[in-house]
């Protein structure tokens, strides 16, 4: 349950899929804090609401881009760990008794993913089913009517 909370809060505060947007100044970018900078080549490599919104493979870029960067910190510390003679190995991860935490831990990131997207959808509908029922033309004059 631990797993499954932390994988979910972490999807929901900080590997969102509104991320596609981190070269601009969103919340989902600015959790990161100063390494928020971190997420504005993802950002240039998916518009919003594309690839990265999908159901499977969205938040499976996330994931794959995080652990690029992992990959490239750790490979970054293997040589200077390596240079002091200090060693450094991640192999625990392997581990059988390990691995359960980490699925609990995916099947909450994907769910809090899986819940934006259902927002996103809910939030969006209401805007696209009035221009396909009305067309653009009589949205934008019920709009002048409320307003004035």
């Amino acid at each position: 349950m631990l797993a499954f909370s932390l994988g979910y809060f972490a999807g929901t505060f900080l590997i969102t899929p509104d991320l596609d947007l981190a070269d601009k100044k969103v919340r989902a970018k600015t959790n990161w804090g100063w390494l928020g900078w971190m997420w504005v080549p993802y950002g240039w490599c998916f518009s919003h609401r594309g690839l990265s919104h999908s159901w499977i493979v969205g938040p499976l870029t996330r994931i794959i881009y995080l652990l690029g960067i992992a990959g490239l910190v750790y490979s970054l510390g293997v040589v200077v760990f390596g240079y002091l003679g200090i060693k450094v190995s991640f192999g625990f991860l392997l581990d059988r008794q390990i691995q359960p935490f980490i699925w609990s831990a995916v099947l909450g990131y994907y769910v809090s993913q899986w819940l934006h997207l259902v927002v996103d959808a809910l939030w969006t509908f209401p805007k696209s089913a009035r221009r396909k029922k009305w067309g653009r033309a009589a949205v934008r004059a019920s709009r002048k009517s409320r307003s004035a």
